[in-house]
């Protein structure tokens, strides 16, 4: 006989997710996507403003558009010598260059629809 609630999951709950992009139109499709998923996350409109956050807070990924004009330096730089960091990325880019460092993380190519957002993050 089994025991517990049917439907609970036995994972921990995911962390939130911060949605680093620039554009604040496909910044709020993003959030809007993740949110009828059930997935709580955070913004920044900058790699700086990321990085705050980063330090302040725990995610389970960080959802970065690599296309943006702002300056990626001091996020690449981090994700450079901290493999954790690294490792919760998930790269947006219009089919462009990739920072070296980033390239092997999971990619999404513009345009994508809310079913590839969330693939990676499960």
């Amino acid at each position: 006989m089994k025991t517990g609630h049917a439907g609970l999951s036995k994972e921990p709950p995911m962390l939130p997710v911060l949605v680093l992009e620039a554009d604040f139109d496909l910044r709020s499709v993003i959030v809007d996507a993740l949110h009828r998923a059930h997935v709580s996350c955070d913004t920044a409109a900058t790699a700086a403003g990321a990085l705050l956050k980063i330090r302040g807070s725990n995610y389970s990924y960080i959802v970065v558009d690599v296309d943006s004009e702002d300056d990626m330096r001091p996020l690449v730089d981090a994700c450079a010598v901290d493999p954790a960091l690294l490792a919760k990325v998930v790269v947006i880019s219009d089919g462009g260059d990739t920072p070296p460092v980033m390239a092997r993380r999971p990619q999404l190519v513009k345009p994508f629809d809310a079913k590839q957002l969330l693939a990676p993050l499960r």
